[in-house]
Formats: structure tokens, sequence, C-alpha cells
């Protein structure tokens, strides 16, 4: 079974910098022709392998780094904002420090809280599985039970990434998530439909005479 990673990243209104796939493996397992069929229109993909298939603290600071590279011109000096969920590598001393010297402040989302107000889970990811289903059900019809080889996940993704981040998909994620525009009544509304003490959890202080 096929395990990655894709580290993806969406503006406001376009796609800044090409999705990352991490690729599970080492140096010696030919990683070169996991990635040698390309889809001539397809869109542009960088790709790195880790032993888990996972991104770990140096891959996710090298990846800040290019989208730093990446957005500069387009920020014309002023700060970028980057919403991030809590995963490990997005808090590290090493990521935030790289973020500060960058100029590119990190917003991390409430813990469990992504599908309601990060763009991509929002609507985003669900289009891009669907697109990228089509073709692996294509696939299936003609091929039976022969397992996919690792190669052709590369130029189906990104037929699947070019079909996906159109202006009106993008645009459509920001405004659902409340985010951009800011819609104040998106968050309030989420706000009111979860108790306060559901929220919060109370503290529990040691058993004392008195509350025994």
């Amino acid at each position: 079974m096929l395990h990655l990673t894709v580290v993806a990243c969406i503006g406001t209104f376009d796609a800044p910098i090409a999705p990352l796939v991490i690729f599970r493996g080492d140096c010696n397992d030919g990683q070169v022709s996991w990635t040698a069929a390309r889809d001539p229109n397809g869109a542009e993909m960088v790709a790195c392998v880790t032993k888990s298939g996972w991104i770990n603290t140096f891959i996710a600071v090298q990846w800040l780094k290019h989208f730093g590279c990446a957005t500069q011109a387009r920020a014309n000096g002023a700060p970028r904002l980057l919403y991030l969920d809590g995963h490990s590598t997005h808090i590290s001393v090493e990521f935030l420090e790289a973020a500060w010297q960058a100029n590119i402040s990190i917003c991390v989302l409430p813990a469990n809280l992504s599908a309601i107000l990060q763009p991509l889970d929002v609507d985003f990811f669900n289009p891009l599985k669907t697109a990228y289903h089509k073709q692996l059900d294509n696939y299936m019809l003609g091929n039976g039970p022969n397992p996919v080889p690792r190669g052709a996940f590369w130029p189906w993704f990104q037929k699947a990434w070019t079909a996906t981040t159109s202006q009106r998909q993008i645009r459509g994620a920001w405004r659902k998530a409340g985010l951009w525009p800011a819609n104040k009544s998106i968050l309030v509304g989420f706000r009111a439909q979860t108790p306060l003490r559901e929220l919060a959890t109370p503290a529990i202080g040691p058993k004392t005479p008195c509350s025994l």
C-alpha cells in the first residue's frame, strides 16, 4: 500500500507554491522513478523522502523557507500570515524561528477545529480527493485487482491539483471558513452551537476534607 504525505498550501485566490509530496522510503529505493511519469499540462510539484512518510521538523522548516521565497515578492515587504494546524512540526522552536526571520506570522488554529476553520479542510481537500479518485477508478476498471504502481500517483495527483486549484474553488474555501473575507457571523454561529462548558475543561483541584 502506498503511504505518503502531501503538504498543500493555498492563498486567498491562488496556490502560491507547489504541493510537496513526501514518500515513505530511503535514498536506495529508486524514488526517481516515482516521479518520472508527468502530466504535460499538470501543476508543478516537488517531492522528498522520509523513512516514515510523514513530515518532520527539518522538512517543515525547509518547506517554510520555500514558502517565504515564493511569496516574498507579492508581500512587498509586508508580513505574511500563515494559518496552520497544531501539528508538532508547526510549533517547534526551529520552525517558529524560521518564520520570524522570514517575516511570516503564524496563526495556529485551535485543536480539533480544522474541519471548521481551515479553508483546505472546509472546501478544498474533498474536491481534490474526488478528482484524484476519478483517475484511480478508471485505472481499476481496466486492471481489476492489479496493484496500482507507485509511479502512477504523480501524474494523477498533478491532474487533480490542477483541476481543483481554480480561483473559484479557492475563494469559496476561504469564504466558507469565514476567514477571508472575515465573516464574524460564521465564527459566532459556531460558538453559539458549542456550549462554553464543552470548550473549557474545568480545573479539578485536590480533594480536601470539605470537598470529600
